[in-house]
Protein backbone atom coordinates (compact mmCIF):
# COMPACT_ATOMS: atom_id res chain seq x y z
CA UNK A 1 0.00 0.00 0.00
CA UNK A 2 1.47 3.14 -0.73
CA UNK A 3 2.00 6.49 1.14
CA UNK A 4 -0.07 9.45 -0.25
CA UNK A 5 2.30 12.60 0.73
CA UNK A 6 0.12 15.38 1.14
CA UNK A 7 0.61 18.76 -0.59
CA UNK A 8 3.08 20.75 1.05
CA UNK A 9 1.76 24.11 1.31
CA UNK A 10 2.49 26.97 -0.65
CA UNK A 11 4.93 29.86 0.80
CA UNK A 12 4.68 32.79 -0.42
CA UNK A 13 7.38 35.64 0.40
CA UNK A 14 6.13 39.02 1.85
CA UNK A 15 6.76 42.22 -0.14
CA UNK A 16 9.92 44.13 0.96
CA UNK A 17 8.80 46.63 3.58
CA UNK A 18 11.06 49.80 2.70
CA UNK A 19 9.96 50.76 6.87
CA UNK A 20 11.18 47.56 8.33
CA UNK A 21 7.89 47.23 10.03
CA UNK A 22 7.35 50.53 10.86
CA UNK A 23 4.68 52.67 9.67
CA UNK A 24 4.55 54.93 6.29
CA UNK A 25 5.77 58.20 6.66
CA UNK A 26 2.25 60.46 5.55
CA UNK A 27 2.98 62.82 3.22
CA UNK A 28 4.33 66.43 4.04
CA UNK A 29 1.49 68.61 4.72
CA UNK A 30 0.64 71.24 2.61
CA UNK A 31 2.24 75.40 3.94
CA UNK A 32 -1.27 77.45 4.55
CA UNK A 33 -1.40 80.22 2.88
CA UNK A 34 -0.05 83.55 3.61
CA UNK A 35 -2.04 85.77 5.26
CA UNK A 36 -0.19 88.85 4.43
CA UNK A 37 0.16 88.07 0.98
CA UNK A 38 -3.78 87.82 0.86
CA UNK A 39 -3.69 91.73 2.57
CA UNK A 40 -1.38 92.95 -0.02
CA UNK A 41 -3.40 91.94 -2.58
CA UNK A 42 -7.09 93.34 -0.48
CA UNK A 43 -4.94 96.67 0.25
CA UNK A 44 -3.75 97.39 -3.40
CA UNK A 45 -7.98 97.54 -3.74
CA UNK A 46 -8.45 99.39 -1.19
CA UNK A 47 -5.75 102.48 -2.65
CA UNK A 48 -3.25 101.48 0.07
CA UNK A 49 -0.38 101.04 -2.34
CA UNK A 50 2.51 101.74 0.41
CA UNK A 51 0.89 99.03 2.33
CA UNK A 52 0.48 96.74 -0.25
CA UNK A 53 4.08 96.47 -1.87
CA UNK A 54 5.45 96.12 1.94
CA UNK A 55 3.25 93.26 3.03
CA UNK A 56 3.60 91.35 -0.11
CA UNK A 57 7.48 91.86 0.39
CA UNK A 58 7.23 90.02 3.62
CA UNK A 59 4.57 87.93 2.14
CA UNK A 60 7.40 86.38 -0.05
CA UNK A 61 10.42 86.53 2.40
CA UNK A 62 8.24 83.83 4.54
CA UNK A 63 6.60 82.34 1.08
CA UNK A 64 10.52 81.60 0.01
CA UNK A 65 11.13 79.75 3.79
CA UNK A 66 8.66 77.69 2.81
CA UNK A 67 6.53 78.38 5.97
CA UNK A 68 3.56 79.71 3.75
CA UNK A 69 1.77 79.46 0.08
CA UNK A 70 0.56 82.16 -2.14
CA UNK A 71 2.96 83.69 -3.92
CA UNK A 72 0.63 84.52 -6.84
CA UNK A 73 -1.10 86.65 -4.77
CA UNK A 74 1.13 88.51 -3.21
CA UNK A 75 2.93 89.46 -6.40
CA UNK A 76 -0.53 90.40 -8.12
CA UNK A 77 -1.05 92.83 -4.55
CA UNK A 78 2.50 94.19 -5.08
CA UNK A 79 2.13 95.12 -9.11
CA UNK A 80 -1.60 95.94 -8.28
CA UNK A 81 -0.33 98.46 -5.48
CA UNK A 82 2.93 99.99 -7.61
CA UNK A 83 0.16 100.62 -10.29
CA UNK A 84 -2.43 102.30 -8.14
CA UNK A 85 0.65 104.50 -6.82
CA UNK A 86 1.79 105.38 -10.20
CA UNK A 87 -1.55 106.63 -11.30
CA UNK A 88 -2.01 108.42 -8.33
CA UNK A 89 0.96 110.01 -8.22
CA UNK A 90 0.13 110.98 -12.14
CA UNK A 91 -2.88 112.88 -11.34
CA UNK A 92 -1.19 114.78 -8.09
CA UNK A 93 1.93 115.83 -10.81
CA UNK A 94 -0.85 116.03 -13.52
CA UNK A 95 -4.38 117.32 -12.49
CA UNK A 96 -6.92 117.07 -14.79
CA UNK A 97 -9.37 119.54 -14.84
CA UNK A 98 -9.96 122.25 -12.15
CA UNK A 99 -11.24 125.88 -12.23
CA UNK A 100 -10.60 128.42 -14.77
CA UNK A 101 -8.42 131.21 -14.12
CA UNK A 102 -7.63 134.70 -15.69
CA UNK A 103 -4.53 135.92 -16.73
CA UNK A 104 -3.53 137.43 -13.47
CA UNK A 105 -4.15 134.01 -11.82
CA UNK A 106 -7.72 134.54 -10.35
CA UNK A 107 -10.59 131.69 -10.17
CA UNK A 108 -13.30 133.00 -12.42
CA UNK A 109 -15.11 129.43 -12.10
CA UNK A 110 -15.38 127.32 -9.63
CA UNK A 111 -14.08 123.51 -9.41
CA UNK A 112 -12.25 121.34 -7.27
CA UNK A 113 -8.33 122.08 -6.63
CA UNK A 114 -5.38 119.83 -5.41
CA UNK A 115 -4.00 121.31 -2.25
CA UNK A 116 -0.53 121.57 -4.17
CA UNK A 117 -1.91 123.56 -6.76
CA UNK A 118 -3.42 125.69 -4.16
CA UNK A 119 -2.78 129.97 -4.88
CA UNK A 120 -2.40 132.30 -2.00
CA UNK A 121 -5.71 134.48 -2.50
CA UNK A 122 -7.89 131.67 -3.47
CA UNK A 123 -11.43 131.43 -1.91
CA UNK A 124 -12.62 128.06 -0.25
CA UNK A 125 -16.00 127.73 -0.83
CA UNK A 126 -16.48 124.90 2.14
CA UNK A 127 -14.11 123.06 4.84
CA UNK A 128 -14.79 119.93 6.28
CA UNK A 129 -13.03 118.87 9.76
CA UNK A 130 -9.35 117.16 8.37
CA UNK A 131 -6.51 118.68 8.79
CA UNK A 132 -5.20 116.34 6.08
CA UNK A 133 -6.69 116.68 2.48
CA UNK A 134 -5.95 116.65 -1.14
CA UNK A 135 -8.25 118.79 -2.57
CA UNK A 136 -10.62 121.84 -1.70
CA UNK A 137 -13.32 122.94 -3.53
CA UNK A 138 -12.62 126.59 -5.10
CA UNK A 139 -14.65 129.12 -6.16
CA UNK A 140 -14.17 133.15 -7.15
CA UNK A 141 -13.92 135.28 -4.18
CA UNK A 142 -17.01 137.33 -5.34
CA UNK A 143 -18.47 133.98 -4.38
CA UNK A 144 -19.91 133.05 -0.97
CA UNK A 145 -17.05 131.30 0.97
CA UNK A 146 -16.00 129.98 3.91
CA UNK A 147 -11.78 130.71 3.99
CA UNK A 148 -8.87 131.84 1.99
CA UNK A 149 -5.82 130.68 1.23
CA UNK A 150 -2.83 132.79 2.43
CA UNK A 151 0.15 131.11 1.82
CA UNK A 152 1.43 128.41 0.42
CA UNK A 153 4.88 126.79 1.12
CA UNK A 154 7.37 125.05 3.18
CA UNK A 155 7.24 125.52 7.15
CA UNK A 156 10.85 124.22 8.58
CA UNK A 157 10.15 122.43 11.98
CA UNK A 158 12.25 123.03 14.53
CA UNK A 159 14.84 119.93 15.34
CA UNK A 160 13.26 117.09 18.10
CA UNK A 161 9.71 118.41 18.04
CA UNK A 162 6.64 116.03 19.10
CA UNK A 163 3.17 115.57 17.21
CA UNK A 164 1.76 117.84 20.08
CA UNK A 165 3.95 120.66 19.40
CA UNK A 166 4.27 120.31 15.81
CA UNK A 167 0.61 121.16 15.54
CA UNK A 168 1.21 124.58 17.84
CA UNK A 169 3.79 124.58 16.05
CA UNK A 170 1.92 125.32 12.70
CA UNK A 171 -0.83 126.79 13.81
CA UNK A 172 1.03 129.67 15.31
CA UNK A 173 3.66 130.18 12.12
CA UNK A 174 0.31 130.28 10.10
CA UNK A 175 -1.15 132.94 12.48
CA UNK A 176 1.94 134.83 10.95
CA UNK A 177 1.20 134.57 7.43
CA UNK A 178 -2.13 136.13 8.21
CA UNK A 179 -1.18 138.28 10.30
CA UNK A 180 1.20 139.59 6.78
CA UNK A 181 -1.36 138.61 4.35
CA UNK A 182 -4.18 140.79 5.71
CA UNK A 183 -3.20 142.97 8.52
CA UNK A 184 -7.06 144.49 8.65
CA UNK A 185 -8.39 141.18 9.17
CA UNK A 186 -11.50 140.84 11.75
CA UNK A 187 -10.13 139.31 15.15
CA UNK A 188 -11.79 136.22 14.91
CA UNK A 189 -10.47 135.36 11.55
CA UNK A 190 -8.74 131.68 12.43
CA UNK A 191 -5.28 130.58 10.14
CA UNK A 192 -5.55 127.14 10.00
CA UNK A 193 -2.61 124.87 8.62
CA UNK A 194 -3.41 121.96 6.29
CA UNK A 195 -0.76 119.41 5.83
CA UNK A 196 0.32 117.98 2.50
CA UNK A 197 -1.12 114.06 2.04
CA UNK A 198 1.89 111.26 2.26
CA UNK A 199 0.92 111.55 -1.66
CA UNK A 200 2.27 115.00 -1.89
CA UNK A 201 5.28 114.16 0.02
CA UNK A 202 6.10 111.22 -2.57
CA UNK A 203 5.98 113.36 -5.32
CA UNK A 204 7.90 116.11 -3.67
CA UNK A 205 5.39 118.66 -2.54
CA UNK A 206 5.03 118.65 0.69
CA UNK A 207 3.88 122.52 1.19
CA UNK A 208 2.01 123.38 3.83
CA UNK A 209 -1.36 125.30 3.58
CA UNK A 210 -2.48 128.03 5.84
CA UNK A 211 -6.23 129.02 5.73
CA UNK A 212 -7.65 131.88 6.80
CA UNK A 213 -10.66 130.48 8.15
CA UNK A 214 -13.85 133.30 8.17
CA UNK A 215 -16.15 133.54 11.08
CA UNK A 216 -18.99 133.52 8.49
CA UNK A 217 -18.76 133.23 4.58
CA UNK A 218 -18.12 136.36 2.78
CA UNK A 219 -18.27 137.31 -0.73
CA UNK A 220 -14.70 139.45 -1.07
CA UNK A 221 -11.11 138.57 -0.29
CA UNK A 222 -9.92 139.33 2.60
CA UNK A 223 -7.19 141.52 0.68
CA UNK A 224 -9.81 143.73 -0.70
Amino acid sequence: MSRVVPDAEPTTTPPADATDGRPAASPAARPPLSGLAVAALATSLTACAPLSIGLGLAALARIRRGQERGRGIAVAGMVAGTLALAAMLALNLWPVGGPARDAAGRVVAAGPVGLVHLRPGDCVEVLGTETTVSELPVVGCREAHAAEVVSVGDIPYPARIDDYDKDEFLAAACADRLAAYAPAADRSTRAVPLEPTWLSRVSGRGDVVCLAVLPVPQNYSLRG
